[in-house]
C-alpha cells in the first residue's frame, strides 16, 4: 500500500514549488531589478498550483485547503476573470500579491476584461500585502493605475510600479513642472507601506503616501528625467526612510545642488547606479545622512566622485562601514582619496558582472606599503572579491593579506566570488586559509547580493 505524505508536509512541499517558480519567473522577466514581483505569467508554463491540484483527489484536496497557495493573483492580457475570481476566493482570508500588467493599447473586449479583473481584485484590497504594476502606457480614458487612486490598502506593504509614456505628456496636457510630494494613488492611506520602487512616470504621477516608506527605489528611465526639486520633495516625504537606491540619471548638467540640502537623518544605506557621472558626486553632496553606514556604487567611473572628493562634505560619512563596487575600479590616486572620505571602512565589496577588470587597482593598492605611514582602511576586516582571478592578482591577493597582518591590520574574513573548483587551483589557497576565514561564493549571488543591498 502506498505511503501517504501528510497533508501538512505536502502543503509546506507545495508553498516551496510555488516560490520556486515564482523566484525563477521573476529572474527571468525583470533582469534589471530584484524588486519587482514577476509582472507576467509565461502561456507555456502551467502555474503549480493548477498541476498539484490535478494529479489526484487527495493533492487536489490539500492544495485547495493551502488558502496561501492561490494568494498570488496575476492581471494582464489574455488573463481569465473567473480565474482571477477563483483565486481570489480559494485564497480565503490569506494576504495577497497582486501583480498588474498592461503592456499598452489593445482591443477593447481584451481592455474590459482586464480592468474587470483588477475591480475584482479591488474588492479585496483590505488584504492586499504586496503589489506590483508595470503599465506600458497609462491613458487618460483608460486609467489603469488611475483606479487605485482614491483607495485604502490598511494592509499593503509593497508597492512596485511603473509607468513608460502617459498622455498626460502630450502638447497641451499637464507636464510635471510642479514640484509636489502629495498622494496619487492610495489616497485612502497605507500605513504599512514599507517598500516603494518607483519607476519612470510613476515618479511624477502615480505615487503613494510614502511618510512610512523604510526602503525606497527611484528608477528613472527614458521617458523622462527626474528633475532634482521632484527627487528632494520626495525624499523629504519619506521620514522614516532607511534604504535608498537611485538608479539612473538625477543630476543633469547644471551646476551641482547645494551640500546637505537634502535631510534623510535615518538613512543607513544608499546605493547609486548611472550612466551620468554627476549623478554619484551630485547625490553624495546633496544628501545628509549621518548614519550612514552602507554605500553601494554601481558602474562610479575614474572621475566621477572628483567633485565629491575636492568638497569640504566629502568626509561628511562618518558612520559609513561598509563599502560596495560594482563593474567600477580607480587609480591609486583616486583610492587615496577614497580612503580619505571614507575612513572607517571595515568591508569592501568588488564585484565585476560584466567585464573582469584585471587586476583590480584596489588589490595593487593594498598590497603595497604604507604610504606616509597611512594605512589603508585600517578598520578593514572583511574583504568580498568576484573577479576572474589569475597568477597575477592570486598573487596580489596573497600579499594584501599577509601586508595588512604585519602592519597589525589584518582581515578576518575573506569572500571570494568564484567557484570552489576554481579556487582549488590557487597556488596560495592553503595559505589563505591557515591565515584568514574563506569563504566560498559563486560570481552571480555576489552580484545578486550587491544588487539587492537595499532590499528589505
Amino acid at each position: 500500500m502506498p505511503t501517504i505524505v501528510p497533508c501538512e508536509i505536502l502543503s509546506s512541499i507545495f508553498l516551496l514549488g510555488q516560490t520556486a517558480q515564482i523566484a525563477e519567473q521573476q529572474m527571468l522577466s525583470d533582469d534589471e531589478s530584484c524588486y519587482s514581483l514577476p509582472g507576467t505569467r509565461e502561456e507555456t508554463e502551467i502555474p503549480l498550483e493548477i498541476v498539484v491540484s490535478h494529479v489526484n483527489r487527495y493533492w487536489r484536496a490539500v492544495a485547495l485547503g493551502t488558502r496561501q497557495l492561490w494568494s498570488h493573483v496575476f492581471i494582464q492580457a489574455g488573463g481569465s476573470l473567473p480565474a482571477v475570481e477563483e483565486y481570489l476566493e480559494r485564497s480565503g482570508g490569506c494576504f495577497l500579491d497582486v501583480s498588474i500588467t498592461s503592456n499598452g493599447p489593445s482591443d477593447g473586449a481584451s481592455e474590459d476584461v482586464t480592468l474587470k479583473m483588477l475591480d475584482s481584485a479591488l474588492n479585496h484590497i483590505h488584504r492586499w500585502r504586496r503589489c506590483s504594476v508595470d503599465s506600458f502606457q497609462e491613458d487618460i480614458d483608460s486609467p489603469l493605475i488611475s483606479r487605485l487612486a482614491s483607495t485604502r490598502a490598511p494592509a499593503l506593504e509593497y508597492l512596485s510600479i511603473g509607468v513608460e509614456f502617459s498622455d498626460r505628456l502630450r502638447p497641451g496636457a499637464n507636464t510635471p513642472e510642479s514640484v509636489s510630494s502629495t498622494p496619487q494613488i492610495f489616497t485612502g492611506g497605507c500605513p504599512k507601506l514599507a517598500f516603494l520602487h518607483l519607476r519612470g512616470l510613476a515618479i511624477y504621477f502615480f505615487r503613494p503616501p510614502i511618510r512610512n516608506v523604510t526602503t525606497l527605489r527611484i528608477n528613472h528611465t527614458k521617458a523622462m528625467p527626474v528633475q532634482f526639486l521632484q527627487f528632494r520633495a520626495i525624499l523629504l516625504a519619506c521620514c522614516s526612510l532607511l534604504n535608498l537606491c537611485v538608479v539612473g540619471d538625477i543630476i543633469g548638467t547644471q551646476p551641482l545642488p547645494q551640500a546637505n540640502s537634502v535631510s534623510v537623518p535615518s538613512l543607513r544605506s544608499l546605493s547609486i547606479s548611472s550612466l551620468r557621472g554627476t549623478n554619484y558626486s551630485g547625490i553624495l553632496l546633496a544628501i545628509y545622512a549621518p548614519l550612514l553606514e552602507q554605500l553601494v556604487l554601481k558602474g562610479a567611473q575614474e572621475h566621477d566622485l572628483d567633485q565629491f572628493f575636492s568638497s569640504p562634505h566629502s568626509s561628511k560619512f562618518t558612520l559609513l562601514r561598509s563599502l560596495a563596487f560594482c563593474d567600477s575600479d580607480f587609480t591609486t590616486l583616486k583610492y587615496r582619496n577614497l580612503f580619505a572620505s571614507f575612513p572607517s571602512v571595515s568591508e569592501f565589496t568588488f564585484i565585476s558582472a560584466s567585464i573582469s577588470l584585471s587586476p583590480p587597482n584596489f588589490l595593487k593598492v593594498i598590497s603595497q606599503s604604507p604610504i606616509d605611514l597611512q594605512v589603508p582602511w585600517p578598520c578593514l576586516r572583511t574583504l568580498s572579491i568576484a573577479i576572474d582571478f589569475d597568477e597575477q592578482e592570486e598573487e596580489l591577493l596573497r600579499e594584501a593579506v599577509e601586508r595588512r597582518m604585519l602592519i597589525g591590520c589584518g582581515l578576518t574574513r575573506l569572500r571570494l566570488g568564484t567557484g570552489e573548483e576554481a579556487l582549488s587551483y590557487f597556488s596560495c589557497f592553503q595559505w589563505l586559509q591557515q591565515h584568514v576565514a574563506i569563504e566560498v561564493l559563486q560570481s552571480d549571488s555576489m552580484i545578486c547580493s550587491c544588487d539587492s543591498l537595499c532590499r528589505v
